[in-house]
This record gives structure tokens, C-alpha cells and sequence, in this order.
């Protein structure tokens, strides 16, 4: 049982708190005082009663007892009494719900957070914020898109503190529990000036891991860590491909996600597409020197052979991060790779799956870049191992195949990765990269493009990669900070 406090200045420093729907307050008492055409139910707080509208003069107001016998600890022997009796009359699912119901890293939030709207047993959920303004406590909804879930985060000159109040309520039974939760300021903008490179190897021993490069122009890279992995793992395969290096929305929070899979073991590219991991790998950093343990996270379905080279991508009309990868399905014996997605806002807790990109044959490898209001994809096709490459106005709104001559013509490629290089580093008016994998031959290479709107690439000419043939991975990015950092950490 959460802790519980009574009395009016103790109950505004927002800890854990459990209530009781009062079940026999009349339906012209249910108000308290939401900001919406929703009614909020009148609750037994520990040491708070219900007055009736003859004691009080008034429709469902309250009255502290926490504060009329605080000294001698009168009001708070029986407000706990009285709750501990109304709390043993929920059912045992209500209160495993209200026992788990958490907000994830509520000491220290940077970025939007997941209010869970149905408990594990199914017991609903409403929130209530003491400060909309700063953590919303309603969905929105969009016409013509996904709605926004409630828990959007705006970030302050300051740390701000605000508490969230949630109403779990199941067979006419309402607890509530509260939380405090700490706002962090809004980092400083940041200039970038610099890039990091993650990526794995091989198909051999201890090249499926995560290797990192950095490099001050785009084109000049340097292993780090003296060319050995930064990051490896002893769960699920114990094979980490494909990393993808993610800045959160906010700026001051890094995510690797990356494919659980190990081909060193036995090489079967058959089985690890019918009968491979439906999970994923995730580190997060604050810094990108320190990371966490990595997890192994389930995302796809049971009937998923396969969850291959997984992505992220903000979406600003959410605030949510879709996250997207290949797999072949049983429904139809893994006839063929399809692209897939969730949404999430903490990387702990995932939407079902839905297609995203389903095409006559295979896709893999999507990757997507923003330039300005539109979104661009690459995909490779894998009817001639090929990429194509799309444009959106919306993540999840119509995609359109951008012709391209110059991209159609590079074949036998995959792992695309697309990042805008620097102002300084655009020479010739040069403001994108594109790294394409020959897989079966000399590995990435570069092309280049002054607008992708054009879709006209040419071959880089004059660049050096890692000294270990990277294969699909990741270029983010870095302040001038974070890359004396990572340089620093790893001796290079």
C-alpha cells in the first residue's frame, strides 16, 4: 500500500495517495472540479469524509479531517481506518492495479509521458494534471490523423513540479492515486558540428556488436575504442545488428534500438527470418558514454518469424516516437518481409503492431529523414536489392515514390542511412548524405545531394569510413561537447 498523507500543506507535495469512490453520494455530487464536460467521481481520501450537501451547504464539497486532529493524530487514525475498510472492498484486481500504476521516471521527466489508460486487470483509468499547461491530462483528437495521448510534456525555463492525479475505477469501485512529478528545464539549444557512427561488422565472432566512429566533417571517420565494440549483450541471441542511434525530441536523451540476431551461431538466414526474436534491443544515455544495461523488449506479434533492423522516428503531430521494422508472418508462411510499426513515448511501453509498408515483393532496411515539413523514406526492395525512395507531408499520413534515376540505378545494395551534413560541411552545395551498403561487395559507400526534393545523387568521391567495413548503422549528429566526450571515454 502506497504511503499516505493527510493534511493540506503535506497533500501539496503530491506523494502517493489512495481514494475510494463514495458510492453513496448522490450523481449530483459527482463533480470535482475537472476541467472538462467529464465528471470526475467524489472520492474517500485517507482522512477526509464526505459530507452531505445538508452539512455542507453545497454539492459534493469536502472537508479535511487530516487537518482537525493533526496534533493528536485523531483525524489520521480514522481516515486510515475508514479507508483501509473501503479499500479491502475493492476487488483484487482493482487494487493490482493501483499496487503497479506507476509514471516512468517521474523524479526527473524530459519528455512526453505514458498515462496508461486501462490497467493490467482492465480496470479504466483517467488522469487529472494540478498544471495542464506543463503535463496535459486529456487526448486530443486530430481530424484525418491519431489522436494525441494525454501526458504531453512542455518543458519550462525551470524545474517545475506537478502533481498527476489517476482515478483507477472497476465494477462501480474508484481508488485514486497520486504522484508528484518533477519537470526538468529545457535544455539550451544546441550547435552540432560534429557526427557519430554506430554500426556492427560482420556475420562473424564478436563483429555482431555495436561499434562506434566520430568524425568532424562527415567524410573522415575514426573507429573508436581502438576498432573493438562499444556496446555487446549476453541476452536473447547475444548478436546485435542493424543499430540505430536516436536524440530524443528534447535533445538531452539517446536511444539505441537494434536487432536481436546472432548469424555467427549457425548462419541459417532461413530460420532467423521464420523462427527468429520478436524483441528488440534498447540502451539509453544521457551523454552517449554512459549507457544503461541494454533490455531485450517484445514489440511484435506472436506470429512474427522475424523483427529486422528496427528504426525510430519522432512524430510531432503525437509526440510519440514510431518505431518500424521488417518481419515475415506466419498468415501467410512467411511468404514475404513487410514493414511494421508501434508507437511509444518512454521506449517501455509499446502500442500492437500494424503494417506500415506492404509491397508485391520483400522490404527492409526502411530508414526516413526529415527535410524541412517533408518526410522522406528509403526502403530497400528486394526485388532487385535495390532502394527506393518515398516522400510524406505526415509519418502516418500517404506516401509517394520520388523518382530517381541516379538512386534506381544502384543495385545490390541495403542499410540505407541519410543524414544532413553541417553548413560547413556542404561543399558544392552538397547538404545531404546518403550511405548505401553493397553488401556483397566493397560495402558502404557515399552519395551525395544538394535537395533531396530532386532525388538526384551522385558518388562521393574523397571520404574515408571505419577502418572496420561498418555495415547498417546509424549517423547522428553531435555538439562539439559530446564529441570531445565520446573521444575522451574512448582513447581515441
Amino acid at each position: 500500500m502506497a504511503k499516505t498523507l493527510w493534511g493540506k500543506e503535506k497533500a501539496a507535495r503530491a506523494v502517493a495517495g489512495i481514494f475510494l469512490l463514495a458510492l453513496t453520494l448522490s450523481a449530483s455530487a459527482a463533480g470535482c472540479g475537472k476541467k472538462d464536460d467529464k465528471k470526475s467521481p467524489q472520492v474517500l481520501q485517507d482522512g477526509q469524509a464526505q459530507k452531505t450537501d445538508s452539512e455542507t451547504g453545497s454539492e459534493g464539497k469536502e472537508t479535511d479531517m487530516g487537518n482537525q486532529d493533526v496534533e493528536n493524530g485523531e483525524g489520521e487514525n480514522q481516515g486510515m481506518a475508514e479507508f483501509e475498510n473501503h479499500f479491502e472492498q475493492a476487488s483484487a484486481a482493482l487494487r493490482a492495479d493501483y499496487e503497479v500504476l506507476t509514471v516512468l521516471g517521474a523524479d526527473a521527466v524530459r519528455g512526453n509521458l505514458y498515462l496508461a489508460a486501462e490497467g493490467e486487470n482492465g480496470s479504466a483509468i483517467t488522469w487529472e494534471s494540478s498544471d495542464p499547461a506543463v503535463i496535459s491530462d486529456r487526448e486530443l483528437p486530430q481530424e484525418g490523423y491519431d489522436a494525441v495521448p494525454a501526458g504531453v510534456v512542455v518543458r519550462q525555463a525551470q524545474d517545475v513540479k506537478v502533481a498527476l492525479y489517476a482515478w483507477l475505477t472497476m465494477d462501480g469501485v474508484t481508488l485514486r492515486k497520486d504522484f508528484e512529478v518533477t519537470v526538468l528545464a529545457k535544455p539550451e539549444e544546441a550547435e552540432y558540428t560534429e557526427y557519430l557512427f554506430s554500426y556492427f561488422v560482420g556475420n562473424g565472432v564478436n563483429q555482431e556488436n555495436i561499434f562506434f566512429a566520430t568524425s568532424e566533417d562527415g567524410f573522415t571517420w575514426k573507429d573508436t575504442n581502438k576498432g573493438q565494440p562499444v556496446l555487446t549483450t549476453e541476452l536473447g541471441t547475444t548478436g546485435i545488428r542493424d543499430p540505430f542511434l536516436l536524440r530524443s525530441a528534447e535533445g538531452d536523451r539517446f536511444f539505441i534500438i537494434a536487432t536481436d540476431l546472432c548469424i555467427a551461431k549457425d548462419g541459417d538466414w532461413g530460420k532467423a527470418q521464420r523462427a527468429g526474436s520478436q524483441s528488440i534491443f534498447i540502451w539509453e544515455s544521457m551523454d552517449l558514454v554512459n549507457w544503461s544495461k541494454p533490455r531485450l523488449v517484445k514489440v511484435n506479434s506472436d506470429a512474427a518469424g522475424c523483427t529486422w533492423a528496427p528504426e525510430a522516428f519522432y512524430d510531432e503531430l503525437t509526440g510519440e516516437y514510431l518505431v518500424f521494422w521488417a518481419s515475415r508472418v506466419a498468415a501467410d508462411n512467411h511468404a514475404k518481409q513487410r514493414i511494421y510499426y508501434v508507437k511509444t513515448r518512454d521506449f517501455y511501453n509499446f502500442t500492437e503492431p500494424k503494417v506500415w509498408i506492404d509491397y508485391p515483393f520483400s522490404v527492409i532496411d526502411t530508414t526516413v529523414v526529415r527535410d524541412g515539413s517533408t518526410y522522406y523514406r528509403f526502403t530497400k526492395y528486394e526485388d532487385k536489392s535495390r532502394i527506393i525512395m518515398e516522400r510524406a507531408d505526415r509519418l502516418l499520413g500517404e506516401w509517394a515514390e520520388v523518382e530517381s534515376e541516379s538512386l534506381g540505378a544502384q543495385e545490390g545494395v541495403e542499410g540505407p542511412c541519410c543524414f544532413a551534413l553541417h553548413e560547413k560541411d556542404q561543399v558544392d552545395g552538397n547538404r545531404f548524405c546518403l550511405l548505401l551498403d553493397h553488401f556483397v561487395g566493397s560495402g558502404y559507400y557515399m552519395m551525395i545531394t544538394k535537395d533531396l526534393k530532386t532525388a538526384e545523387f551522385e558518388r562521393k568521391r574523397g571520404y574515408s569510413l571505419p577502418q572496420k567495413r561498418p555495415r547498417h548503422g546509424t549517423v547522428i549528429p553531435v555538439t562539439r561537447q559530446e564529441y570531445e566526450r565520446i573521444v575522451e571515454k574512448y582513447n581515441q
